[in-house]
């Protein structure tokens, strides 16, 4: 591991906070802004919204492997708490202010629907009981993820994080998950509510991020690493064959995105993350780590949340407005909203938080003394 690139890459995932992955995720939420507000034929929402499944997996594995390799162990209640005080506080007072204001404007939604987001069940809602409008619709991905944390630590634990028995694990994860959808595609007639919101459906995506992890920070795959990043303009192809595939996708619809483009994206954003961390340094792709989007990454899982409703309203009331104000408005007002969600609600846990990460490394720190 003597390339710049390669010590980069290992030294912006020992940080606590990693700029290149806050550009990613700023990139990420507005891609699917774009999608929801209809100025794009090409389907960026779910590049967005798998780009979030790819790093969460790619990150969440990244940090238990870490942990077991300073303590000899993974908490998994710690695990569970640091996960609730990152997403519950913002996600309950996103809920809370949503409810109120449909509850104001008279809408008539059926309680169930709530019930669903609100216990994190909104993927296999839509796949039960389908319907033209969901309230909170946009938290299905959120449950695709929450239902992953219950998982994969477990996993993790009765695998004893050895990278021999994760690796065939997440192998096979990934080919029944892809097979999974060609044989919804195939015997259901691409059943799009069928194939698209559940997580045994997607779970490929966030497996595909763990493999990455279990891969290189196992620290026997440096000449993968360096074959990925070695070059400057590595990302380029990527970057063209992730263009070529949802040009495809937009002309052949819903049969190529299922059997396709639901393997292939993720994998293509994966091999992208790699490459964009360690090679933010350079300057071409310096920008990652710029501002405003660094920041704006950080504010990325409220921009998330907020987009909906602000972007369901612009549609509804302004539809006639043309898309070159409304875009750039749902964007500002998305960031701005996560912002106060960020510093009013959200770093008020943070700090509860940072405390199990510090009582693990106190732990370890203490049994490398023993």
């Amino acid at each position: 591991m003597t390339d710049l690139p390669t010590r980069r890459f290992y030294a912006y995932l020992n940080q606590s906070n990693i700029p290149a992955l806050n550009g990613i995720r700023a990139l990420a939420v507005i891609f699917v802004i774009l999608h929801h507000m209809g100025v794009t034929p090409w389907d960026l929402g779910d590049i967005g919204v798998i780009a979030f499944f790819v790093l969460s997996g790619f990150l969440i594995t990244w940090l238990i492997l870490k942990e077991h390799e300073k303590t000899g162990q993974v908490s998994i209640r710690h695990f569970y708490l640091r996960r609730a005080l990152r997403l519950l506080p913002a996600f309950y007072a996103f809920s809370l202010v949503y409810i109120v204001l449909a509850t104001v404007m008279h809408r008539r939604d059926d309680w169930d629907q709530y019930l669903a987001a609100l216990f994190y069940f909104n993927d296999y809602y839509r796949w039960i009981r389908p319907s033209a409008h969901v309230p909170m619709d946009h938290t299905w991905s959120l449950a695709v993820e929450e239902q992953f944390y219950l998982i994969w630590p477990l996993v993790c634990v009765w695998c004893k994080c050895d990278r021999r028995k994760l690796v065939p694990v997440l192998l096979w994860t990934i080919l029944f998950v892809a097979a999974g959808r060609v044989v919804y595609q195939v015997y259901f007639a691409g059943d799009h509510s069928v194939v698209y919101y559940s997580f045994h459906t997607r779970a490929d995506s966030l497996a595909i991020g763990c493999l990455l992890a279990v891969l290189f920070k196992t620290g026997k795959d440096y000449k993968l690493l360096a074959a990925l990043i070695r070059s400057t303009f590595a990302p380029i192809p990527v970057l063209i064959l992730l263009v070529i595939s949802l040009a495809l996708e937009a002309k052949f619809g819903f049969p190529f995105q299922h059997t396709v483009g639901l393997i292939v994206w993720p994998s293509l954003l994966a091999v992208l993350m790699i490459q964009w961390i360690a090679l933010s340094g350079q300057r071409m792709w310096s920008w990652l780590n710029a501002e405003p989007l660094n920041t704006m990454g950080k504010w990325s899982y409220a921009a998330y949340l907020w987009h909906w409703p602000i972007v369901f309203f612009l549609n509804m009331r302004f539809a006639r407005v043309p898309r070159l104000i409304t875009v750039p408005v749902a964007i500002l007002a998305s960031f701005f909203v996560a912002a106060c969600s960020y510093y009013l609600i959200e770093q008020r846990f943070l700090g509860l938080r940072n405390r199990f990460r510090d009582q693990e490394a106190h732990v370890g720190v203490e049994g490398s003394r023993r």
